[in-house]
């Protein structure tokens, strides 16, 4: 990434500009290297824990490297089962699927909430948007993301965050 401390103009457009999302995936050494990193850090992984949303730890290709015990209990699976994927992949985004690079690289993920603010927290900043999941049996999932940067051994994660929304209210939960 370019300068971190300036924050993208495309960062406030509706409509991110193709050439700002990535459909590399990170080497599978490397990939390894992280979840081993983020396994090995109990006290990590008691504060994520202990946390009452799904939280994530994403590396620099937006792939899962970490997940917290509220989505690992609610999916019945292992942090090495996630692992790897992208969150349009882990939650079953029907647009996760329509190119070779996955979740991200669809022309609708373009305008997606979690898409930008992954993005955001990828060049810095912390982000707070609106995401809008559509599965192949036609429900939708409606969140609120929250990301924040962090540097490990000058590698760049994401902190992402989020609870559901409640379409019929029009509120997320905190």
């Amino acid at each position: 990434m370019d300068d971190r401390s300036k924050r993208p103009a495309w960062l406030k457009e509706a409509l991110l500009p193709r050439e700002v999302i990535s459909s590399e995936r990170a080497a599978s050494k490397e990939l390894a290297e992280a979840i081993a990193f983020f396994e090995q850090q109990p006290l990590l992984n008691t504060f994520l824990s202990a946390v009452p949303n799904i939280v994530l730890v994403l590396n620099e290709t937006r792939q899962i490297v970490y997940a917290n015990d509220r989505l690992l209990k609610a999916l019945g699976c292992e942090n090495r089962d996630v692992c790897g994927l992208r969150p349009g992949e882990l939650f079953g985004c029907i647009h996760a699927f329509e190119q070779p690079g996955g979740c991200g690289n669809a022309e609708f993920c373009r305008t997606c909430g979690a898409v930008k603010a992954i993005l955001g927290s990828l060049w810095g900043h912390e982000m707070v948007e609106e995401c809008r999941i559509l599965k192949s049996n036609n429900e939708a999932l409606e969140f609120r993301v929250w990301t924040m940067p962090f540097t490990w051994e000058s590698r760049h994660y994401t902190i992402f965050s989020l609870s559901r929304c409640d379409p019929r209210k029009a509120t997320c939960s905190a």
